[in-house]
């Protein structure tokens, strides 16, 4: 038990029995909320997340190269426009 912890627990055992078993209702609470948010978030994490994923990533690759490469186009053309001019 860390540090932090004991001292939390050694304030709460001064309180009155029912103060004790509120705070002790809410900690378990949130402790059970806890192991519910980690199981959902390990059955999301399942291939088909990891998939979608990777196709997001390389989906972005791709739009970043395409707006750099229509970018590098459109300086070519004003170039060639600028000089032909």
């Amino acid at each position: 038990m860390t540090e932090l912890l004991q001292q939390a627990i050694a304030q709460i055992q001064q309180l009155p029995p029912d103060q004790q078993d509120a705070i002790a209702t809410r900690f378990l609470a949130e402790l059970q909320d806890e192991q519910k948010w980690e199981t959902r978030f390990a059955a999301t994490t399942d291939v088909n997340g990891i998939k979608w994923l990777r196709w997001y990533v390389r989906r972005s690759r791709q739009e970043k190269l395409f707006h750099l490469m229509r970018s590098s186009q459109h300086k070519n053309e004003i170039k060639c426009h600028t000089v032909r001019s």
